[in-house]
């Protein structure tokens, strides 16, 4: 798979077609590609602070949208996801005292669940239930 990292450094349109290819080519797993993302959102995040663009730095700017928009999105579920499996672990922690060998399998499958479904297991069943419930 060709992905056009060199041509991004480019101008005008043959940046502009890189940028767009990146976003059809990158697997969203790979971890080059997640960090040119990353490279791409935080340049268009300092374009935004320069006083004044020449033309080209408003069309690299425009150019650079759907990175920022991708990265951002990416960054907020990725907290999203972090901030909700603390607070199971909090709530598994609180309720049983600690996370053994046992519960510890068990986070991911309370994640899967819909959150109300899931407070109400953390907050009502018992250690055994949950196991019952959760366990494959």
């Amino acid at each position: 798979m060709h992905v056009p990292y060199l041509r991004m450094l480019g101008k005008g349109s043959t940046q502009q077609q890189a940028i767009k290819e990146f976003f059809t080519l990158f697997p969203q797993t790979d971890p080059l590609g997640q960090y040119v993302l990353e490279l791409l959102a935080k340049y268009r995040i300092h374009l935004g602070t320069l006083d004044q663009f020449t033309q080209e730095e408003e069309d690299l700017f425009m150019n650079l949208e759907p990175a920022y928009l991708k990265w951002k999105e990416d960054t907020w579920l990725e907290g999203r996801l972090e901030g909700q499996r603390v607070l199971v672990e909090q709530m598994l922690k609180t309720r049983f005292g600690t996370i053994d060998d046992i519960l510890s399998p068990l986070i991911d499958s309370l994640l899967k669940l819909r959150p109300e479904d899931s407070s109400r297991l953390l907050l009502q069943a018992s250690r055994e239930e949950l196991l019952a419930k959760l366990s494959h």
